[in-house]
């Protein structure tokens, strides 16, 4: 038994020394980190690679929804306030990282989402509502005008699908490496990673926020950006 679980930890080992060589000798990646090294840190952990500042900062998040004008409020957000009210913490940006995919994967996703969208695409059909009118409010669809209850148990219909839909897509990576794809998890100063562009951070001291807004454009520099090429 213990043979056995010593063979395991070794396998294991060379697993991981493999996939910490790949990442190595990524070129595109490596140049990456060495630019931001002075104020980040990046770590990979098997399929996830994280980076984090190397300074704190202390963060809330401003509901601006329905705001006409942010002055006031915007102004009671100082260092006490975020002392008091926000968190301390470090910025830190996750991301899953995976190989490329090949051309045949790519194809095989690209037709399958596309079939999806269809499928939405035509549920305003199915459920009888194409004659209403649609508008957005923070990314949330709204169906405008007086609507009957039956219509209004119809919307919900549609939106349970939809959003069922919605949920099998895959989803691009937003980057891409020499040899990797990136997927961002999630960015602590932003409140979601989506539908949540309402909720403003307010992030103390200005040296970091400055640090972050280097970082999303260093990231739109140096790596390949998926989400911008398409």
């Amino acid at each position: 038994m213990k043979l056995t679980i010593s063979i395991i930890c070794v396998i294991l080992a060379i697993l991981s020394l493999n996939a910490q060589s790949n990442n190595t000798k990524d070129s595109i990646l490596k140049a990456f980190e060495h630019k931001i090294a002075k104020d980040w840190k990046v770590e990979i952990h098997k399929d996830t690679l994280v980076i984090e500042s190397k300074t704190e900062m202390w963060i809330d998040f401003q509901n601006i929804a329905g705001m006409s004008t942010i002055g006031i409020q915007h102004e009671k957000y100082t260092l006490e306030y975020l002392k008091k009210n926000g968190i301390k913490t470090k910025a830190r940006i996750m991301f899953v990282i995976q190989p490329k995919w090949n051309s045949t994967k790519i194809e095989h996703i690209q037709n399958e989402n596309s079939r999806i969208y269809n499928e939405i695409d035509s549920l305003l059909s199915k459920y009888s509502l194409t004659h209403l009118n649609r508008t957005y409010r923070w990314h949330e669809e709204l169906f405008g005008g007086e609507t009957t209850k039956e219509e209004n148990k119809r919307i919900l219909l549609y939106k349970a699908e939809k959003e069922k839909l919605l949920q099998t897509i895959t989803k691009p990576p937003n980057y891409e490496t020499e040899n990797h794809y990136l997927f961002i998890i999630s960015r602590n100063w932003r409140y979601r990673e989506t539908n949540t562009a309402y909720m403003r951070p307010m992030i103390f001291p200005d040296s970091q926020k400055n640090a972050i807004w280097a970082l999303e454009s260093r990231m739109e520099d140096s790596l390949k950006s998926i989400t911008k090429r398409n």
